[in-house]
Formats: structure tokens, C-alpha cells, sequence
């Protein structure tokens, strides 16, 4: 270990001495300063959703290392991997000579960050918890890398996106329930990403007085009884939507508002965060005409 280190600290009094004396201050999501004096060429990215928005922005040849979830684009997989987001390699990292980490506020702890530290690496902390912080971050990303160009071009065009969401929203607000886990059965809560999609979109969730991500039993699935179940589990987990079948007396299974939506577009704050927010609004559109109708035949 102390050989990786006496590593890094040549390669930055190298780069101390070889650098300009043009310097900018950066400040990231929890208020720390980091200077740079150019655009990092020699990045980690301890977070998936910032290694997505890395290659959104076109700065996917500065990208050097990436973690083992880091799986999109499928391109990232061929970059060199440091281990798991929360406990990467020190070597590892340290063997790829990084000028700038990039880490979760989330997902990696004061210790880890204490490392980086002592290594002399800049380290850059992103905490995007909704759609207004994602673009926030992808924002800042652009300018942190150089990739303004193309940063601020896709910001507009997902702010457009959303502002167009908004303004076709119904009156009737669908009550939503999102399932992040099946077995056992986890659900999306107040302060998470789903939650903030919902409201975006024009619904309601049902699980929004609980903090993040609560277990529940189906006592209170029936107790609450959505209109709109949303099952947004990773690959591999079984039963997904139909899980609920066994459930008959749901008003969600009645009318076969039980939907799959894929996990990343719910739960990774990068680009494709708006695919998710489409496609909420998309199944409280259908819902809404459902409930229309129903409300025409009753009067009629």
C-alpha cells in the first residue's frame, strides 16, 4: 500500500509542477472544494449514473476506472474495474493514477474519502436525489470535464421534456405504489428518486410518509390499495409483476395496472431517468382514461 502511494503523490508533484497556474475551484454537492487547474484526463467513477452521464457528455475517453456495477452503456464494462461502489480497490485505484475521483455521498463512506484524501486525489462528491439534481449534476459534470458543449444542450432538451410532462398531466392524481424488491417486498418511499418521478409525472405515492425505502407486508398493499403498482426490480428477481396475482382483490390486478418498468430508469439518476419519468406519465394517462370513462358511464 504504501507503494501506491508514494506512486500517486510523484504523479501529482509531476503534475504540480507541469500545470499552468490557471486554477478553478469547483465546489460539489456537500460543499467541497476541489481545485483543478484542467479538465481531469484520468477519471474514476465510483457512481454508475455518473459513468452513464460521463459517456452522455462525450467524456468517456477521460474515464480511466469504473466499478463492477457500472454496467451502461456496455461499452463501460471494457474500462478497467475497481471493485464495489462502496468498497473499491485502494490499489486498484491507485494503479490507474487518477486526477480526479468522483464518488456518491450515498454510497461511500467518510473513511473512504479520508483515503482518497490522503493520496493526494481530488475527489468530487455527487448526491443527485431528484430529477432537478440530476440535471444539476449533469450540469456540473459537463463543466468539471470540459464537455459544456455538450452537457448543457442535454440538459435543455430533458428540462423541455419535463416541462412538457407537467403541462399534460390530468386532474386525477394516480396513486402509486413502486416496488423496488419482491422477495422481500421493498418499496419506494418519501425522498427517493421514484417518489420525485411520481409527483413529476402527476400521481401520488401511496408510500411517501415513509423515508426511502420501507419493507412492507401486503397488509398494507391491501390496506392502501394503489391504482398503479409499479414493479422496477433489477434482472434476475423472480415473479416480478406477477406477484400480485395472488392477490385478486387489488383494484390495481382488477385492472391489470400491475407494470414493469426497468429498474435504472426509476433508480439511476442519469439520462435515462426521464425514459422512467415517461413512462410513468404514459400509465397514468391510461389510468386517467379508464377513470374517465368509468365516471361517463356512471352519469349516463
Amino acid at each position: 500500500m504504501w507503494f501506491c502511494r508514494f506512486l500517486l503523490s510523484c504523479f501529482f508533484i509531476v503534475a504540480a509542477f507541469t500545470a499552468g497556474h490557471c486554477t478553478t475551484v469547483y465546489t460539489d454537492a456537500v460543499g467541497r472544494s476541489i481545485v483543478l487547474a484542467a479538465p481531469p484526463q484520468r477519471i474514476v467513477s465510483l457512481v454508475p449514473s455518473v459513468t452513464e452521464i460521463l459517456y452522455a457528455i462525450h467524456a468517456q475517453q477521460q474515464l480511466v476506472g469504473v466499478t463492477d456495477f457500472c454496467t451502461y452503456p456496455r461499452a463501460a464494462s471494457a474500462k478497467a474495474s475497481v471493485g464495489a461502489y462502496a468498497s473499491p480497490s485502494l490499489e486498484a485505484v491507485a494503479n490507474l493514477t487518477p486526477d480526479l475521483i468522483i464518488m456518491g455521498m450515498s454510497s461511500s463512506s467518510p473513511v473512504l474519502l479520508q483515503q482518497f484524501e490522503q493520496l493526494g486525489v481530488p475527489v468530487y462528491i455527487v448526491a443527485p436525489r431528484s430529477t432537478a439534481s440530476t440535471l444539476d449534476t449533469i450540469s456540473s459534470l459537463g463543466q468539471l470535464t470540459g464537455h459544456e458543449d455538450v452537457a448543457q444542450p442535454l440538459v435543455a432538451q430533458l428540462r423541455e421534456q419535463m416541462a412538457l410532462i407537467r403541462s399534460q398531466r390530468g386532474e386525477h392524481q394516480v396513486r402509486t405504489l413502486v416496488c423496488v424488491m419482491i422477495e422481500p417486498l421493498i418499496v419506494a418511499g418519501g425522498g427517493t428518486l421514484a417518489d420525485d418521478l411520481i409527483t413529476v409525472a402527476g400521481g401520488v405515492n401511496v408510500a411517501a410518509q415513509q423515508e426511502r425505502y420501507p419493507t412492507w407486508g401486503m397488509e398494507a398493499v391491501l390496506a392502501y390499495d394503489p391504482e398503479l403498482i409499479v414493479v422496477s426490480v433489477h434482472p434476475g428477481t423472480p415473479m416480478l409483476k406477477d406477484y400480485f396475482l395472488q392477490w385478486p382483490q387489488l383494484q390495481a390486478v382488477r385492472k391489470q395496472q400491475v407494470v414493469t418498468i426497468n429498474a435504472d430508469w426509476l433508480q439511476r439518476p442519469g439520462p435515462r431517468l426521464f425514459n422512467g419519468l415517461r413512462e410513468l406519465a404514459r400509465y397514468f394517462s391510461s389510468v386517467n382514461k379508464v377513470t374517465v370513462r368509468k365516471v361517463a358511464d356512471v352519469r349516463n
